[in-house]
């Protein structure tokens, strides 16, 4: 199982963490308004790669990461159908191509394309791997493990809103009270369904 841990921030937002066997990965809002997801954990620098795996017993958060792998995958970065960016995103999407033979591939908006740190989410039988590959931050040649998503002037535009979705549904969601399992969904479409 996945813990998640959410604190507040001085300035009122959430920092929420995501503790998996692999270790802590966390979102955060930041002051320039922007996310940002990253590895923190004890192999932070000395491995290129930090995973975890969230599976069906984890079912709130499966569901949601699934909802950001379909959103990609359909190319259908809003719910309630098409958005205002849709001309802009065919043209700009001619470059960046955000699924690579079935994986999500979001670089960090943070620096260089081919430098900077790359989020994966690889779609398994009943699991998404979520998957942080350390990159450099701008010239700096600093490497990090923490990918920026951009909310203004985003080069992925519509879709880092996607991940927005993501961590606000995190940040809303009563994990201790409301966790349901995949059982209990099931069992509640049957009784929607019949």
């Amino acid at each position: 199982m996945i813990e998640v841990i959410k604190k507040k921030n001085l300035d009122g937002t959430n920092v929420v963490f995501l503790r998996a066997e692999e270790g802590d990965f966390v979102f955060t809002f930041c002051g320039n308004l922007d996310l940002y997801f990253g590895y923190f954990g004890k192999d932070y620098r000395k491995k290129e790669e930090h995973s975890f795996t969230v599976g069906e017993k984890d079912f709130f958060l499966y569901r949601c990461f699934g909802e950001v792998y379909d959103a990609i995958r359909n190319e259908k970065p809003y719910q309630n159908g098409k958005g205002h960016y849709d001309f802009v995103l065919e043209q700009k999407h001619l470059k960046i191509q955000l699924l690579k033979d079935g994986v999500v591939e979001w670089h960090s908006e943070e620096g260089d394309y081919n430098e900077s740190a790359v989020l994966y989410i690889e779609k398994l039988a009943g699991a998404y791997k979520v998957t942080i590959k350390e990159g450099m931050i701008n010239d700096s040649k600093v490497r990090t493990a923490y990918i920026r998503f951009r909310n203004k002037f985003s080069d992925y535009g519509p879709y880092n809103s996607v991940f927005m979705e993501l961590y606000n549904k995190i940040c809303e969601h009563n994990f201790e009270y409301e966790q349901i399992t995949l059982d209990e969904y099931t069992d509640k479409t049957k009784i929607r369904t019949r």
